[in-house]
């Protein structure tokens, strides 16, 4: 199957109607949270789903941690439940392009060049500023 009737396969059936939860945008998962209809862990869940399914097909994912992407979910669900969520997008799925700093993760921004048997400590600000409000995912896009 090619990438593109992969993925017209895995669109919804109609216009700006998801019927996947992996298509709904962030406005809807943090109104869904926040009406308990829907948790973190369950659109973590859905989305890591829907890469397992079409990665092989458009290759997007350099890197993916699904289950720290998990375990940040899981969290965020509890902060979510005690009403202590910690920013406006707290457990909506995020994926880092590989060109941005990740502490922990390599940056090998598309090349076979860079090392990635280095240290990887540092978080660019923007990754900083995203595990300060605790996305859920946890993967790294070419």
């Amino acid at each position: 199957m090619s990438a593109q009737t992969a993925l017209q396969r895995n669109s919804a059936s109609q216009p700006g109607r998801p019927d996947d939860i992996a298509d709904l945008s962030a406005l809807d998962l943090i109104e869904r949270y926040r009406t308990k209809s829907l948790s973190s862990v369950e659109a973590t869940q859905a989305v890591l789903a829907r890469i397992e399914r079409l990665d092989r097909h458009v290759n997007a994912f350099a890197l993916l941690d699904a289950e720290s992407a998990l375990a940040s979910a899981r969290e965020s669900e509890v902060r979510w439940q005690r009403g202590e969520r910690l920013g406006p997008v707290d457990g909506v799925p995020v994926a880092l392009k590989d060109l941005i700093l990740a502490r922990g993760w390599p940056t090998l921004r598309g090349s076979r060049a860079v090392d990635p048997a280095q240290d990887w400590s540092e978080d660019s600000p923007a990754t900083a500023r995203l595990r300060a409000i605790r996305p859920s995912e946890r993967s790294r896009e070419p």
